[in-house]
């Protein structure tokens, strides 16, 4: 977890974005939450720079880095969802022993790219658990609704960067 100076940093340079999205993870985060799953979101170098958990599990979300200032890029964490994302820019479940760090081998994670209006990568929408049933299939419908809340918000944004035009539909 990066200490809260460098969080401010990658807070502030997607401030905009963070504020157009919040309203769509707080409302998947309400469909998926009584399942045991948390929502991060991360800048386009996988820090999480929000996050929706149950504070019950605040200890054991900590420890296992699905929390707010968490990396999961590549380089920090191994093979995971969020780094798998920004790699090949495209959704991915990273279920159990798919993670490469052992201490992430209990956690089940669907992770979708956000891209900004003009195309750009913004970061990724990831839907996580601690536990989770062990056939992979059992993240299909979570992986469906992490990749379907991430177009509406990167619809959501695409009207918000686009305020001032008049946009046809």
């Amino acid at each position: 977890i990066v200490e809260g100076t460098r969080l401010r940093e990658h807070r502030d340079q997607i401030e905009d974005f963070l504020q157009v999205a919040r309203t769509g993870i707080e409302q998947l985060y309400k469909r998926v939450c009584d399942l045991g799953y948390v929502l991060l979101l991360t800048d386009a170098h996988g820090v999480t720079v929000d996050f929706i958990g149950n504070d019950r599990w605040q200890g054991e979300l900590r420890r296992s880095g699905l929390y707010l200032g968490s990396d999961w890029s590549e380089a920090r964490a191994g093979t995971c969802a969020v780094g798998t994302c920004i790699a090949d820019r495209s959704a991915i479940t990273c279920h159990q022993t798919d993670h490469f760090d052992a201490s992430h081998i209990g956690l089940t994670c669907n992770s979708a790219p956000l891209l900004d209006p003009t195309g750009a990568f913004l970061g990724v929408l990831d839907v996580s658990a601690l536990t989770s049933p062990s056939p992979k299939e059992s993240q299909h419908l979570a992986l469906q609704l992490t990749m379907m809340y991430a177009k509406m918000i990167e619809d959501t944004n695409f009207m918000h960067f686009f305020r001032e035009a008049s946009v046809l539909r």
